[in-house]
């Protein structure tokens, strides 16, 4: 589970239909991946970085990104609870994601996420993407092309 300095960032930073436990499972496989990239030392740092791509609220973001984010992790909702989506999670992650060692990300989340390897949820009939709320555009089951 994250660490109790990136905990606090997590419920701050949940949109509409996502929960807590998914949220804290996905940074948890981010940043367990990224740590075989970085020095021990950097923890903290790779902590904020994993962060910043997965789009806890540590810093401003572009509020596009923020949107896009949004919709992608809603994607898993149940990540938690569901090793398939967990492993699917853990695919999607591109090596980007796991490399980046700057806080000055370019905010693209297709550089770090796979939409391809996640494709079956995007087109999925079950209802995964909520409905539009206040803070996401009208959206249907596919990802905005911006992504």
């Amino acid at each position: 589970m994250p660490s109790s300095r990136i905990a606090e960032f997590i419920p701050r930073s949940l949109a509409e239909g996502e929960t807590a436990d998914d949220l804290g499972s996905m940074w948890d496989t981010l940043h367990r991946l990224r740590l075989p990239f970085h020095r021990e030392r950097e923890v903290a740092r790779t902590e904020n970085i994993g962060g910043l791509i997965l789009c806890l609220l540590i810093t401003p973001k572009p509020p596009k990104y923020v949107r896009a984010m949004q919709e992608y992790r809603r994607l898993f909702r149940g990540v938690s609870q569901d090793r398939s989506l967990q492993a699917l999670f853990a695919n999607s992650i591109l090596p980007a994601a796991l490399l980046a060692d700057s806080e000055d990300l370019p905010f693209t989340p297709s550089l770090y996420f796979s939409v391809a390897a996640v494709s079956r949820l995007i087109n999925r009939t079950s209802p995964r993407v909520p409905e539009a709320t206040p803070l996401t555009p009208p959206t249907s089951n596919v990802l905005p092309s911006w992504f």
